[in-house]
């Protein structure tokens, strides 16, 4: 079974899944563009509906709320629980936010936690972001503009309206062609004056692809990204 979906995926009643099992499915193949916020319950799914998997797929984003994502958490989580499960691929973004914490763990400890996987052939990164999500100080108007030529991935997620213009405007930075950039709809909505600003339409068309957070996008606003993958 091969499940693709650009919108997000909703938690299931406990009812769902007893009732719901699949105990004859041997493959699962889950791509989700969108953010997944509840992944959790998505792991729920998999335990007690698909059991008896031989082959999982799993190609999503996640926000993670209450712990790091990373070997241990997929070995205790998916892999004991799925006796029969002979293959395993899987490509994770997860995003988690840390706050007043002391201890960050580095890549090392990230790919560490993946020793005990079988036929290993795994790459993890972890970079940390400081957010703000306060004005910044706009008494910078002579600072020379700014470029990003290696930046691909750009998730601007509950930050103030300012920080999204420091990235924007192209009187301030100078952004690549190849890079995606996830926020959510509003909030572009608003520093791109719904989407009439002539100031952010340079940085703007040149996005690759561009994740909005929403279930709908009028046809208009894809005439501001002329060039760019909208979902």
């Amino acid at each position: 079974m091969k499940y693709l979906s650009n919108d997000s995926i909703c938690p299931l009643a406990n009812s769902t899944l007893d009732r719901d099992k699949l105990p004859n499915l041997r493959c699962f193949s889950l791509h989700c563009d969108s953010i997944i916020n509840d992944f959790e319950q998505l792991i729920l799914t998999l335990k007690y509906r698909m059991s008896n998997l031989e082959k999982l797929e799993l190609n999503v984003n996640i926000s993670m709320t209450t712990t790091i994502l990373d070997g241990n958490y997929l070995k205790t989580n998916i892999l004991n629980h799925m006796i029969q499960l002979d293959k395993f691929t899987f490509n994770i973004h997860s995003w988690f936010g840390l706050r007043n914490q002391i201890y960050f763990p580095s890549n090392e400890n990230i790919q560490h936690a993946f020793n005990n996987f079988k036929n290993k052939k795994i790459i993890s990164c972890i970079d940390y972001y400081l957010k703000n999500e306060y004005e910044s100080n706009k008494d910078n108007q002579d600072l020379p503009i700014i470029k990003y030529p290696h930046v691909t991935d750009l998730t601007l997620n509950l930050v103030n309206d300012d920080y999204v213009e420091q990235f924007l405007l192209d009187t301030r930075t100078c952004l690549p062609n190849t890079l995606e950039l996830i926020i959510g709809y509003e909030q572009l909505k608003r520093v791109t004056h719904n989407f009439t600003r002539n100031t952010t339409r340079i940085n703007c068309a040149k996005l690759s692809s561009l994740c909005v957070l929403s279930d709908k996008i009028p046809k208009y606003v894809k005439d501001y990204f002329p060039h760019t993958k909208m979902y």
